[in-house]
């Protein structure tokens, strides 16, 4: 897609580069670069609005979203299920204005969103896995949000696995925010180098890593609790150093190897306990980790950079696979195939 997708129902919607809805299929190897935006509605997401069937996969999205509610770079919301959102980039900003909904808690009408580079929220089941952020995430003034570079909020059994951050995330307003999650289950082998900003930091809940996680699920209590929950545990994390924490209730929970770094230890692929760089990760020289791509997971993303390596998306990335399929992404416009 490279046009323009605007939500306009004030009863709701579904609003997607790709797709409004997803509740069977699974989208894969899929490329928005049009605009998706709105100021009404619920769900709002670069590839697609909601999602309940298999997912997303290899997947990318250059086109700005600004929504309401549920909003991401990839998907805005993800509910119950068993969903993975797998192998895809966003590279643009995502922004909210939010929207006025009841907060649950019988104290009125607020204004509040759930926001992410990835996903806005995930819930139970469903699971994020080898993704990037490198798109700013936006938020004006709101009552409340939950922001993160890859996810707003996570809920109950939703992992975040292999994922990293590199867009700065700036709120003018309260907020739980953090560089991977806002509001997390589980996360693991993840980074964050972008910058966090929120103006009312005094009443919000910040880390580099998340802004809370669900350590003690039966601490619970706005949504019944769904069968098989587990608490939530944080390993092999890393975050820019000008954090004071991880996480805002880091004390609480099961953390083990998270670690705030300086500037030269993301260059050094031995700061990073517990990284898989043999079939996960792989650190250029002079930079952060980025991801292997197999070039059968990439369809039609990829740019060879001479005989040992591809670009993705803009991250020079080693091949992995013998495979001679080669295609390029020049200026966000895909290329067909070429045999070589």
């Amino acid at each position: 897609n490279v046009g323009t997708v605007e939500g306009n129902s004030a009863s709701g919607g579904h609003i997607g580069g790709v797709a409004g809805a997803n509740q069977r299929g699974k989208i894969q190897q899929c490329f928005n670069n049009g605009t998706v935006q709105g100021s009404v509605g619920n769900y709002y997401g670069g590839l697609c609005g909601s999602v309940t069937g298999d997912g997303i996969h290899n997947s990318y999205n250059a086109g700005s979203v600004n929504g309401a509610y549920y909003i991401g770079g990839i998907a805005g919301y993800v509910s119950e299920g068993n969903s993975t959102i797998m192998n895809c980039l966003n590279t643009v900003n995502i922004q909210t204005e939010g929207v006025l909904s009841d907060d649950g808690f019988g104290l009125g009408s607020v204004i509040y969103a759930h926001i992410g580079g990835i996903a806005g929220i995930v819930y139970n089941g469903n699971t994020i896995s080898r993704c990037m952020n490198k798109g700013n995430i936006g938020v004006t003034p709101l009552n409340y949000v939950y922001a993160g570079g890859i996810c707003g909020s996570a809920l109950y059994n939703a992992p975040i696995t292999d994922c990293a951050n590199n867009g700065e995330i700036s709120v003018n307003g309260t907020a739980t925010v953090g560089g991977i999650c806002g509001q997390s289950h589980t996360i693991a082998n993840c980074y964050n180098t972008g910058a966090i900003s929120v103006d009312n930091e005094s009443n919000s809940k910040l880390g580099g890593i998340a802004g809370t996680t669900q350590f003690n699920m039966s601490r619970a209590i706005i949504y019944p609790l769904p069968e098989n929950t587990v608490n939530a545990t944080v390993a092999n994390c890393y975050y820019i150093d000008e954090y004071e924490t991880a996480i805002s209730n880091g004390s609480e929970g099961d953390i083990s190897s998270v670690k705030a770094l300086s500037a030269d230890e993301f260059t050094n692929q031995e700061s990073f306990a517990g990284f898989d760089f043999v079939k996960v990760w792989v650190t250029p020289p002079n930079e952060a980790p980025v991801l292997m791509r197999k070039t059968s997971e990439l369809g039609s993303y990829m740019e060879v950079k001479g005989t040992d390596s591809f670009e993705l998306f803009g991250s020079i990335v080693y091949a992995v696979s013998n495979n001679k399929e080669i295609v390029s992404v020049e200026n966000n416009s895909l290329v067909k195939c070429i045999s070589s």
